[in-house]
């Protein structure tokens, strides 16, 4: 067959053959082997080659969605997690500041406590100190009332007075020492007026 188109084409060859009509069966011919040809060489090596990447990128984009998916589940499990945590943190915040809180109150009642307990003390301790006081100035009143009498017999003796007269000057001093005893007391701590002598 090419001996044919060899033949067909050599009377036009001072033009271009392909635009020879002579030519065409031929150079149909041949585009038609060379496609099938060209066809069959894509079937077997390229096609192939293009189908393999087409799925590897069919693949990668598969793999990249279930990746995503993937992430995206595990970012909601870590936030979940991350709100679970944060509830937890806050609620054992709560609880400490009602320990706190608690313990406060029971710190303040406790020296509230101790407070009315070192006032009762203190109170206590001052009766005392008053009681203690009172007896001494009722000991010492005792005394100036000995000597009072004893300085009254010996003026009564001295002056040789009569009944009456040595009366008089016996609750003249009763009644000092009772004015005395009003001042060493103090205000609103009087002592009952002593008995006079009659």
């Amino acid at each position: 067959m090419p001996a044919v188109a060899w033949a067909a084409v050599e009377p036009a060859s001072n033009g271009l053959p392909q635009f020879d009509p002579s030519t065409w069966s031929a150079q149909v011919f041949w585009e038609v082997i060379t496609f099938l040809a060209l066809l069959e060489l894509m079937r077997r090596f390229v096609i192939p080659r293009l189908k393999e990447v087409l799925e590897a990128r069919e693949a990668a984009i598969r793999q990249a969605v279930e990746d995503a998916a993937r992430n995206r589940e595990e970012s909601e499990r870590l936030m979940e997690e991350h709100r679970r945590r944060l509830a937890a943190v806050e609620e054992e915040a709560a609880g400490i500041l009602r320990q706190a809180e608690k313990r406060a109150a029971e710190i303040h009642a406790e020296a509230m406590r101790q407070l009315d307990e070192d006032i009762r003390r203190r109170k206590q301790a001052l009766w005392e100190d008053i009681e203690f006081a009172k007896r001494q100035a009722m000991k010492e009143l005792r005394a100036v009332a000995a000597e009072a009498a004893v300085m009254a017999a010996e003026k009564l003796m001295a002056r040789r007075m009569d009944e009456e007269t040595a009366l008089r000057l016996v609750n003249e001093a009763i009644e000092e020492l009772g004015a005395e005893d009003n001042r060493s007391v103090g205000p609103g701590e009087g002592t009952k007026p002593g008995p006079q002598l009659h």
